[in-house]
């Protein structure tokens, strides 16, 4: 008897083990076995406040490109190749993007992100660089604008990992400090304004962000809406004619001078001209650096006894240069 009269406070024991162990958490999952493919997350966000890559110059970004290579820098597979996975752009303004990779092994991940219209931007055949064609960027546009960073520690886990990339380009900004009526500011927005600058860089090397084979590059664009744009540089009171994208060397310049068209320092450029109406001057050693603004501004317009704007080619006064 005393058998029965025991049961029940055992099995009231039992179910009240049963009741403690359901609020327990459960058991961590198995660690990925060695070898076997695993899906990790890559949420990318397109600039660094400790950077002048502000969000405001990211609008026009809405495609991640990316490349995967094995630890010696083989490429696997990319964006590129068909039914590759496809970043996503979320409402916070990040990228999210799954791969699915293999434990046990190491890889370097390039990220590069753009505006999906812009055709400027392609891959080399080996898939380790990207080319610019500039006769096909966006002029006068936020369009060309980039980001770009190489991750080259990536060991595969069910993880998100956080990465946040830089313009790989210098943004080039002209903006006129005349004094200048409504009438002149319709006339100079129908007006096509253009830039050329030598020595500029064609490729980045995705692994290692070096740029190479530099070459002339010429823009041109009607100024439109642009002149109605804050020009980057507030203090300036500039008018907006002239914005454009271009490779560039990490090295932050060195600039010393304003004055006259002619900066000196380190890291620059040989010469930019400014076009107008047919009429241009140039600039010499211009300071160009990747992830920075190079601002250019100066009362260089002429309006003739008609009311004509157009370069003065002797640049009617200073013209300045600064770089942030």
């Amino acid at each position: 008897m005393r058998y029965l009269k025991l049961l029940p406070l055992a099995l009231l024991a039992a179910a009240t083990m049963s009741s403690c162990s359901g609020n327990e958490e459960p058991p961590a999952p198995e660690p990925p076995v060695p070898g076997e493919p695993v899906e990790m997350t890559f949420v990318a966000k397109l600039f660094d406040t400790s950077t002048r890559a502000e969000a405001t110059d990211a609008q026009s970004i809405d495609k991640l490109r990316y490349a995967v290579y094995d630890s010696e820098g083989t490429y696997i597979f990319g964006s590129e190749e068909k039914d590759s996975p496809v970043a996503e752009l979320g409402d916070d303004g990040k990228f999210y993007l799954t791969l699915q990779l293999v434990t046990n092994e190491k890889y370097k991940i390039a990220f590069w992100a753009q505006n999906n219209g812009v055709k400027a931007y392609t891959f080399s055949e080996d898939k380790k660089s990207i080319n610019v064609d500039y006769g096909k960027m966006p002029f006068n546009s936020q369009e060309g604008d980039a980001f770009y960073n190489c991750i080259n520690d990536v060991t595969p886990a069910a993880t998100t990992r956080q990465i946040s990339l830089s313009r790989p380009l210098a943004q080039v900004n002209v903006g006129v400090t005349n004094t200048l009526t409504e009438d002149q500011l319709a006339q100079l927005k129908d007006l096509t304004s253009t830039v050329t600058l030598t020595d500029i860089p064609t490729s980045i090397n995705l692994q290692t962000g070096e740029v190479s084979a530099p070459s002339a590059v010429n823009y041109s664009a009607k100024i439109g809406d642009l002149l109605r744009q804050e020009y980057p540089y507030t203090a300036a009171n500039a008018k907006y004619i002239a914005l454009g994208y271009v490779l560039a060397t990490r090295a932050f310049p060195t600039v010393i001078v304003v004055g006259d068209g002619d900066a000196t320092g380190a890291n620059l450029l040989s010469t930019l001209t400014i076009g107008l109406d047919g009429k241009t001057f140039n600039m010499n050693n211009v300071p160009l650096c990747s992830n920075k603004r190079t601002n250019i501004y100066g009362a260089f317009l002429q309006v003739d006894e008609s009311g004509n704007v157009s370069i003065n080619p002797s640049m009617g006064g200073n013209t300045k240069i600064e770089i942030k």
